[in-house]
């Protein structure tokens, strides 16, 4: 997909994107009928839950917008640079848990 302009916003929780990109981005993950995916996890017990895709239909301004939220952003290290009008992300498995980008200290 090109031409999308994407709003990060640590205050919303899914992903907000036009239908078409949904059902798109729902295909490619192989969920036809449903946002739901099956999932099985170890726990103590066995356990079978459903978990929400986290990407949801809707309209933000045109269909070219895309509202990302938490689902993506609590896997992601944002940085911003206000004085050269940029925004990094990375991936947070990318890097040592102390080593942040920039220098930076966790």
């Amino acid at each position: 997909m090109t031409g999308r302009i994407t709003i990060l916003d640590t205050g919303t929780i899914l992903i907000i994107a036009p239908p078409a990109d949904t059902l798109a981005v729902m295909t490619m993950l192989g969920v036809y009928d449903s946002v739901h995916i099956e999932c099985k996890r170890r726990v103590p017990l066995e356990m079978t839950a459903q978990l929400g895709s986290g990407i949801q239909p809707g309209t933000v301004v045109t269909n070219v917008e895309w509202l990302v939220g938490d689902v993506f952003l609590n896997n992601a290290y944002l940085s911003v640079d206000t004085q050269n009008n940029q925004i990094s992300v990375v991936e947070l498995s990318w890097f040592l848990p102390h080593e942040l980008p920039n220098g930076h200290r966790a």
